[in-house]
């Protein structure tokens, strides 16, 4: 199979499945903040935002390096798979301990203590589940079915209890309970499609697990921090409502962020295999990845941007109008992550994840020390603009160290240039016609628009329809 048909064949496994996974996931969560408001839905909100944390913990970065070293050598298979297992677990239930005694002090009410702790238990499925040895081996479709049938049972049997008896306490139990079905499907593809066997447990391969995922830990953990810092500062300083309503937005743009996640986990184990034996390949693998984030992402921001209020007042109702202009800061996140990705994992995969550990450590420290100074005075907004800045202090740094370890510009003018004039023209007819129109006729409208645009200015030529299918190994 040629490198870019593998490349489409697990871009759409891997994309398929998370945006059918986050798509039902959204249904349900749009479903609870119209049922249940803004302060329900900002318990819910913090609670996920919290014990991601422990999460991050309990998966130290070790699913990360295991993608790259196994992507390296298979037959590092079975010592990585069954030492990353074992460390996992013995990290998770060592975190639900500290979870329980950290909630016993904190000033919230019980009903978000328990909320909270119940999604803490979440870690333990998170810790089982295999699946990044399927990414490794460039087998997304695997990963799939996991993820789907868990997704699917968790929205089911969630929808069925919020309409029944319209309380989110049941949600978190069903959670657990579906994530320790999807580690159960995947254990077993495992088994059966790549024939995977149990290796001895070996304390001096965990010891240097450790020592070797550190890096890719606190990257995550510092990501994590300008992602979700701001949804448990503003509930300490603002409340539960004002959780709700920031989430609200929130949730629609890493929804969004989360299809640079599905492009970045396809080229990811190709950059890896590819930088020592291909050095052609490599390269043009980073620039493809560049070109197709610019087309997709440019396009959404200015979408997003302008018809913010609609889409709120569509998907949460009235009440959720009031996050729009922290929904039109946040929306500006995608185009810098995206851009983001594009440096980020190159480095990775060349083994200088220490450089993006600095850069990430210093945009949440930035994004604390906005959250100090804003939330306080401008509430939501104040929580989005910092980490909007946040992000663009990481993109800086992430630049600056591209440039220097792998010196090529993958930000070329061609690049960018087309599909910022095509969105420009969309998002002129876009705010002519927004007043005037449903929200989703413009969106339809402004898609189409947007694509034939470029086209006609060939942004976008047959050319490069054919390019993954002249990308050879």
């Amino acid at each position: 199979m040629t490198t870019g048909r593998r490349l489409i064949k697990n871009f759409l496994s891997l994309s398929g499945s998370d945006v059918i996974a986050r798509l039902l996931g959204s249904v349900l969560t749009i479903y609870i903040a119209r049922v249940l408001g803004a302060g329900v839905f900002g318990q819910l909100s913090f609670a996920i935002a919290f014990t991601s944390y422990f999460t991050l913990f309990s998966d130290f970065g070790l699913t990360t390096l295991g993608v790259r070293e196994i992507a390296k050598d298979k037959k590092k298979t079975s010592t990585f798979g069954t030492n990353i297992l074992v460390l996992q677990l013995l990290l998770a239930f060592l975190l639900i301990l500290v979870l329980s005694a950290l909630l016993i002090f904190l000033p919230l009410s019980f009903r978000t203590k328990i909320i909270t702790f119940l999604f803490g238990l979440g870690i333990i499925p998170g810790a089982l589940n295999m699946a990044y040895i399927f990414q490794a081996y460039e087998e997304m479709e695997y990963m799939a079915v996991g993820k789907i049938i868990a997704q699917i049972g968790y929205v089911i049997v969630g929808f069925i209890f919020i309409y029944l008896f319209k309380d989110i306490l049941v949600l978190p139990i069903v959670s657990l309970i579906a994530g320790l079905i999807g580690a159960a499907v995947i254990f077993y593809l495992l088994k059966k499609k790549i024939k995977f066997i149990w290796s001895k447990i070996s304390w001096r391969q965990i010891k240097k697990l450790i020592e070797r995922a550190y890096p890719f830990l606190i990257a995550a953990l510092a990501v994590q921090i300008y992602y979700n810092m701001d949804s448990i500062m503003l509930q300490f300083m603002k409340g539960e409502v004002i959780v709700g309503l920031y989430n609200a937005a929130y949730k629609i743009v890493l929804l969004i962020i989360s299809i640079g996640g599905f492009i970045a986990g396809t080229f990811f184990p190709l950059l890896s295999s590819a930088f020592k034996r291909d050095k052609k390949l490599f390269f043009k693998s980073i620039n493809m990845w560049s070109r197709i984030n610019g087309a997709l992402i440019i396009p959404i921001v200015a979408g997003g941007i302008l018809l913010a209020r609609p889409i709120l007042n569509l998907l949460y109702g009235q009440e959720f109008v009031k996050a729009t202009f922290a929904f039109q800061i946040l929306i500006l996140l995608p185009g810098i992550i995206f851009l983001s990705s594009v440096l980020v994992n190159p480095l990775l995969a060349i083994g200088q994840e220490k450089k993006n550990t600095i850069a990430t450590s210093i945009g949440a420290l930035v994004n604390i020390i906005g959250n100090f100074l804003l939330i306080p005075r401008f509430s939501l907004n104040g929580a989005a603009v910092a980490t909007l800045i946040a992000e663009v202090v990481v993109f800086s740094y992430l630049a600056f160290c591209f440039h220097k370890y792998l010196k090529i510009n993958v930000v070329y003018k061609n690049y960018f240039s087309k599909p910022v004039l095509a969105s420009l023209v969309m998002g002129g007819v876009l705010y002519l016609i927004r007043d005037h129109l449903p929200v989703l006729c413009s969106i339809i409208i402004g898609g189409l628009l947007y694509i034939s645009t470029m086209f006609l200015i060939k942004g976008v030529t047959k050319r490069d329809l054919k390019i993954l299918r002249t990308v050879q190994r």
